[in-house]
């Protein structure tokens, strides 16, 4: 309500555009928008321009935001709380229409402003255009392009819309086109890879899409100068043009590498031949032809062009002369003279004798060179062919192992042989994989990944061969090279929720020759979890305990040796779904209600549903609904891309109008009965009952409402017509309520047999209340019933039987009979009814810990008491009166037998005397099995099922060993220790209740999961070390005995042990405790022992020590004679030369006898003598004497003496 100066106001409403002006004594002020300046706004986008809050309103005014166009600002065609209104809620909104947002003040009607509050005011309108976000798509598939000049492609953009193309680098739009044509020709400035952008722009609204284009330089092939050779082989010299291009040579000729620019090639014929080099680079190519003339030459041969012998004498031979020859012998280059050519110098075949060469030659080869002359048609064409003739002794070849495997491309070698002679590896399958083929340690490498094929896989012989020459020694190892994986975890990404699904990708693809294999995990977060439903499938579905970024390692192995693997990290974001509740289903007595959901925080809104909301964004909006019944309300949460609904179910309620028809004037009745309680008909949906304070007041049909009522006394009762709506067992939800309709009883001798009664049993005692004169009781069926006393209002009375459907009560009169002539009888219904059973029907458990059948014998009655102390109730039913008869329980305990109990009472109220019984669970079987326990940790484990039952199945569940996960198995084997978890499927020892088992659960059967354990044997520690009573500075070659102590454990296996000594020695295979080895040279050594179970050689290990055993070189002294300490740095010290020595004393002295120098530091060379008298002044050159003495590490004693001689020039 208002409050104006002045009874009478003026009041007027001009429009000027579309702002509303109100000039009237009001003080309501809609206040003003932060801006009015005009907005453009996307499809998607709702107006951010707020409100500036200046807002003033009056008594029930209310403040609103209402959307119209300014040509016609009455109509309202969108209204809000907030400004921010968006397109989407503009029924039947227009793009590029221009519309205006004003705030509103004014009455609340019904939730909006009332246009006609005279005191209503608005806002100046903010101007707000929405446009629809264009769609930009490159249409093209051409990607390369020969030179510089391209095309591009786009899908035209909406009628009236423009695109505009774009890009990293210079170009223009040739062929007539233009940079806003959406199919266009066009020049870059610059070759390489580039991005072109097409956008196509709507108002504020812009969408654009890419295309990366490659613009390869155009070839210029050049195949050479034509030429002219004698023979038919030449080399074809190409030149490339461009850059990173490829060459293709075609002819009729043989060519050493068809795609190399330069290239041997032999000719098919002889005479001109043409060959063409095409030389490409991506799609585009260029050729360019070359012709070759080939003149044909002699072409000796032979066959053996490298031959052994042992001795001086060996044969020549040479096939396919054309012309006249002549042989010649070199060594070392030089000509060879005394050589004996049994057939002569100019044979083609002849038998050779070579002169005598020095013993100390391991082998001599001598070159036999055949020239050869072929003279036609004035063109001479001369050539030549050698053959090498070796006598020498045969060499010897030898590698450490016949075969080994490596995961990838590389392995080193090592080798053995005479050092004397030639020595070289050699691949017959790879083209030189040798760091360095000479050295018997050398490094293979294979391509990769060309030479693994489909199959992952690939074995190369390597061949050792030490040459002497024409003899040849040769050795061959087998190796086994396994591809290593690249492994790929996909991309990093960011999902909604708590679960998605990995994707992995094979790096060595599935073939018929291989199968991929790879393997999950996770990198763990403290005190979360990971589920990885499956680890071995690449795309597994995943799911996390929490929020958050995740690391999932996936681990590609190589299926042919699973150790050669690699792995790759993916990161996996995990962003919180709202978790929302739209609150409990509710029942609302009326049209009008509040809604309670709970948001998780985030953006939220109640989807329109057709009801009146106050506030869509707010869960506790309240509602008015225009009909009765259930209306769903549907709230969603936003948090970035994750979206949450939920559901709330609102049932509105018809409020029901109680009236009593009833006339007061009929109001009174004699005797306790009156049959007129009358009232209104209830509406549909509504149900009405009759009420009255007095518990012992009985209706004929509470529910009707025209009914009789009987009173238990006399007097005056208020009676109540009560209507209700609302939910099943929501007494009182919705009511109204009519009355009090006052009724007086007036007393008639009328007797009161008690009411009806009901016995459990056959007796009991009636109840009849005396009103005046005297009774008697009777009954219609005398041979049923026995009276103690007729006369008596509280009789004993027995039964014949106890009553059933057929005869449900019996009837009982009691008469009274008054003085004054007043009489009347009243007749009971009196049932005695059959006290139930208690006995209980059990069918055990199927299996251990599932459900027992638990149920009354006596199925249909009304009520039932049960107690099964420690069980638990998993599920029951009821019977037509609802009564929970039959019961599935289980227990949680280990025990087997399980006590319950019942008491069961009729519908008549009837109860039983308590029940109590046992039930009995069967165990779980112990199922007869072996354990092969894991020997050495070689995963070497398994485990045996002896049980031959065919009814029992046993299935393997552990990820990580042993057989597919769900596989049924008999046997397991090749598992390392730890506990593995099976699933057993057997047969219940109920077998007598098979049938009802089947029914009701489906199957007979029991599922188990046990758990086995496979424990580590014979794990063997190899430990080895130096005997302390060895001194290690006694150790002298030749005669440097080492003491080494074997302190392994066994584990009480059969062993089999191997000492390796690191001098090129055999191994020394004894498992004795105390080994002794002798070192014949210095140097550091590196012993260890192998020992490995003789049953199982794959369980071995290896012992080492921490440092080396260090054997000094046997003693040595060599003694100079003479020296010249001047200073130029050559010979200026008289030091000794030594080695391996214990003790040193070294004195020099001069011809008198005298000392001049001593020294104990044989080490050091500048402790040597330098030619100084005591370190002072200078000796004298000359002649002086020097006495040695020292003793070894081999505990020999040295003495040397002599002449010195002292030089200063």
């Amino acid at each position: 309500m208002k409050t104006f100066l002045n009874k009478i106001f003026y009041f007027l409403v001009v429009f000027v555009g579309s702002t509303l002006y109100v000039n009237a004594q009001c003080t309501t002020n809609a206040g003003e928008m932060t801006t009015t300046a005009a907005i453009m706004l996307c499809d998607n986008e709702c107006n951010t321009v707020t409100h500036n809050g200046a807002h003033v309103l009056d008594a029930n005014d209310i403040l609103e935001f209402v959307l119209f166009l300014p040509s016609n600002p009455s109509q309202i065609l969108a209204r809000k709380s907030t400004p921010n209104i968006c397109f989407s809620e503009i029924p039947n909104g227009q793009y590029g229409i221009t519309y205006h947002i004003a705030a509103r003040a004014g009455n609340d009607a019904g939730g909006i402003v009332n246009p006609g509050d005279p005191c209503m005011d608005q806002s100046s309108p903010l101007p707000v255009t929405w446009f629809t976000t264009p769609v930009a798509h490159v249409s093209q598939t051409t990607t390369s392009f020969c030179g510089k000049e391209g095309f591009l492609n786009a899908t035209p953009p909406q009628a009236g819309l423009t695109g505009t193309w774009s890009s990293t680098v210079d170009f223009i739009p040739t062929n007539g086109g233009s940079v806003n044509n959406p199919s266009t020709d066009i020049l870059v400035n610059t070759l390489g890879t580039h991005t072109f952008t097409w956008t196509v722009v709507n108002g504020p609204c812009v969408s654009s899409d890419n295309i990366t284009l490659d613009f390869i330089q155009q070839p210029n092939a050049y195949a050479g100068a034509d030429a002219t050779t004698c023979g038919n082989e030449i080399t074809l010299s190409g030149i490339q043009s461009v850059t990173g291009s490829v060459a293709n040579w075609t002819g009729n000729g043989n060519f050493a590498s068809a795609t190399s620019f330069e290239t041997q090639v032999t000719g098919s014929t002889f005479g001109a031949v043409t060959f063409v080099l095409r030389e490409s680079i991506g799609p585009c190519w260029d050729e360019d032809e070359v012709t070759i003339t080939f003149i044909q030459k002699p072409n000796p041969v032979i066959t053996n062009t490298y031959d052994t012998v042992c001795g001086v004498n060996g044969s020549l031979n040479v096939l396919n002369t054309v012309g006249s020859g002549l042989w010649a012998a070199y060594y070392n280059n030089q000509i060879l003279n005394g050589v004996n050519y049994a057939n002569g110098a100019s044979s083609s075949n002849t038998a050779v004798t070579i002169p005598g060469y020095p013993a100390n030659e391991h082998s001599r080869t001598v070159k036999f060179v055949w020239r050869e002359t072929n003279v036609a048609n004035g063109v001479q064409c001369k050539d030549s062919v050698a053959t090498y003739i070796t006598f020498s002794e045969k060499p010897v070849a030898l590698i450490d192992n016949d075969a080994a495997e490596r995961c990838g491309n590389t392995i080193q070698l090592h080798a053995i042989g005479s050092e004397w002679a030639n020595r070289r590896w050699v691949s017959p399958y790879v083209q030189n994989p040798f760091d360095d083929p000479t050295s018997p340690d050398a490094t293979v490498t294979i391509p990769s990944p060309a030479s693994f094929g489909d199959s992952a896989h690939v074995t190369y012989p390597f061949i050792w061969t030490v040459k002497n020459t024409g003899c040849v020694a040769l050795d061959t190892m087998w190796v086994t090279f396994y591809q290593i994986p690249q492994a790929n975890a996909g991309l990093d990404a960011s999902v909604c929720g708590l679960e998605t699904d990995l994707q992995a990708f094979w790096s060595i693809p599935a073939s018929s020759n291989y199968n991929p294999t790879g393997v999950w995990s996770t990198i763990p977060i403290p005190y979360e979890t990971a589920d990885i439903e499956n680890t071995y499938d690449p795309n597994s579905h995943v799911t996390v305990s929490v929020v958050g970024i995740w690391k999932f390692v996936f681990r590609e192995s190589n299926a042919n040796n699973t150790s050669c693997y690699s792995t790759d990290t993916v990161q996996i974001e995990f962003i919180e779904k709202p978790i929302i509740n739209a609150g409990e289903d509710q029942d609302v007595c009326g049209k009008t209600t509040t809604l309670a959901a709970q948001s998780a925080g985030y953006t939220g809104m109640w989807q329109s549903n057709g009801t009146s909301m106050q506030d869509e964004s707010s869960p506790t909006t309240t509602v008015t609904s225009a009909g009765y019944g259930t209306i769903p309300f549907v709230w969603m949460e936003y948090n970035g891309m994750c979206v949450s609904i939920d559901t709330v179910l609102i049932t509105f309620w018809k409020k029901p109008q109680a009236v009593i028809l009833t006339d007061v004037p009929d109001s009174t009745v004699c005797g306790l009965t009156f049959y007129n309680l009358r009232a209104e008909m209830p509406s549909t949906g509504i149900t009405g009952y009759w009420y009255n304070t007095n518990s012992g007041v009985l209706f004929g049909d509470k529910f009707s409402n025209n009914t009789w009522v009987k009173v238990p006394h006399y007097g005056y009762y208020d009676f109540y017509w009560i209507e209700q709506s609302g939910p099943d067992l929501s007494t009182g939800f919705c009511t109204d309520t009519a009355g009090p309709l006052r009724i007086h009883f007036i007393e008639t001798p009328i007797p009161n047999a008690g009411g009806d009664t009901l016995f459990c049993g056959k007796t009991g005692y009636l109840n009849a209340i005396p009103s005046s004169g005297t009774g008697y009781w009777s009954t219609p069926t005398e041979a049923n019933l026995t009276f103690e006393n007729v006369n008596d209002p509280n009789t004993y009375v027995e039964a014949a039987f106890t009553n059933n459907s057929t005869t449900p009560y019996f009837n009982v009169i009691w008469t009274e009979d008054n003085s004054n002539g007043c009489t009347g009888k009243d007749t009971i219904k009196v049932t005695f009814a059959r006290i139930p059973s208690s006995d209980i029907i059990i069918i055990p458990p199927k299996c251990f810990g599932e459900l027992a059948t638990i149920s009354a014998a006596e199925d249909t009655l009304a009520k039932y008491t049960w107690n099964f102390y420690s069980g638990i109730l998993d599920s029951s039913e009821n019977n037509s009166l609802g009564a929970r008869h039959l019961n599935f329980v289980r227990w949680s305990s280990i025990d087997t037998l399980h006590r319950i109990s019942l008491v069961a009472e009729s519908s008549l109220g009837c109860a039983s005397t308590i029940t109590i019984d046992t039930v009995y669970e069967p165990p779980i079987p112990d199922f007869e099995h072996i354990i092969i326990n894991d020997t050495c940790l070689l995963g070497k484990g398994g485990i045996i099922f002896v049980d031959t039952l065919d009814s029992n199945i046993f299935r393997w569940l552990d990820p990580d060993h042993g057989p597919e996960p769900g596989e049924a198995i008999r046997t397991v084997f090749n598992i390392p220790k730890g506990d593995y978890r099976i699933a057993t499927t057997y047969l219940t020892p109920n077998i007598q209740h098979d049938q009802y088992y089947t029914i009701t659960f489906g199957t007979s059967s029991c599922l188990d999961t046990l758990t086995y354990t496979v424990e580590p044997i014979g794990v063997i520690e190899a430990k080895i070390d130096l005997a302390p009573s060895m001194l290690l500075e006694e150790l002298v070659a030749p005669e440097a005995k080492a003491i080494f102590l074997n302190q392994s454990d066994y584990d009480d296996i059969r062993k089999r042990c191997e000492w390796h000594f690191g001098d090129g020695t055999s191994p020394q295979k004894t498992c004795d405790s105390i080994v002794e080895h002798v070192y014949t040279k210095g140097g550091c050594y590196e012993p260890f022992l192998i020992v490995m179970n003789r049953d199982l050689e794959e369980c071995r290990d290896t012992a080492r020590l921490d440092e080396c055993v260090y054997v000094e070189e046997k003693s040595e002294i060599e003694v100079p004679n003479a020296f010249s300490p001047n200073g130029d740095g050559v010979n200026d010290f008289f030091q000794v030369k030594a080695k391996s020595l214990k003790e040193f004393k070294g004195v020099v002295s001069n011809r008198w006898g005298q000392t001049v120098y001593e020294w104990t530091d044989w080490e050091t060379y500048e402790a040597g003598w330098d030619g100084n008298i005591n370190g002072s002044s200078k000796s004298a050159p000359g002649v002086y004497y020097y006495n040695i003495k020292a003793i070894g590490l081999d505990k020999l004693e040295y003495h040397y003496y002599g002449v010195l001689y002292l030089f200063r020039d």
